[in-house]
């Protein structure tokens, strides 16, 4: 059995090389993306990156292990032995840095798409209730209601009837949020049309 000390001594090095190349793999990955139109300049950067990751981390904890065991002459054949083993394991670690910084760029740029489509949302009720309010102000209104009020003391009924079926059509139209941001023309002509009627 092995001592969870001698454990620690032996693999923590490997550990802190890893931290301290990392934000180098980390600077890579930023600056060059694995993309759909960036992925040809990237690919030579990221395969000469993984290379000189997997060297620097093996070639650093051989060295550890030299001078941790005094064996300066063994190095060579710590790292031919360290090279052979774990050099595709090391390639992967920096693939799956790549992927991860990748995972976390698309989604802040994707939480970002939704916060500009949210604010655009926002932009856009706000347009329509301005519009709204710039169509239907309440001169317009309370003059609408007034005429109707005295269309029903002279019991116009007719009138009433078609003057309070053209101010809800104005005001369903103008108060639907789920109309588009282009109408069509003649939506346009017919809803001017409802408005003069009632002028």
């Amino acid at each position: 059995p092995v001592p969870w000390t001698e454990s620690v001594r032996r693999t923590l090095p490997s550990w802190v090389i890893l931290a301290i190349i990392a934000p180098g793999v980390l600077y890579l990955a930023r600056r060059f993306p694995v993309e759909r139109g960036r992925l040809i300049p990237a690919l030579p950067v990221h395969l000469a990156g993984a290379t000189a990751f997997a060297i620097a981390h093996l070639g650093g904890t051989a060295l550890y292990y030299a001078v941790l065991d005094g064996s300066y002459e063994r190095l060579p054949l710590v790292m031919t032995k360290y090279m052979t083993a774990y050099f595709i394991l090391d390639v992967l670690t920096y693939c799956g840095i790549v992927g991860a910084t990748q995972a976390v760029r698309y989604y802040r740029e994707a939480r970002a798409r939704e916060v500009a489509a949210a604010r655009l949302q926002e932009s856009l009720t706000e347009a329509r209730l301005a519009t709204l309010r710039g169509q239907l102000n309440p001169h317009f209104l309370f003059n609408t209601l007034n005429a109707i009020t005295t269309m029903a003391l002279k019991r116009e009924h007719e009138n009433v009837v078609v003057t309070l079926g053209y101010l809800s059509e104005l005001l369903r139209v103008s108060l639907d949020d789920r109309l588009p941001q282009e109408v069509a023309l003649a939506d346009e002509l017919d809803l001017l049309e409802r408005y003069l009627e009632i002028q």
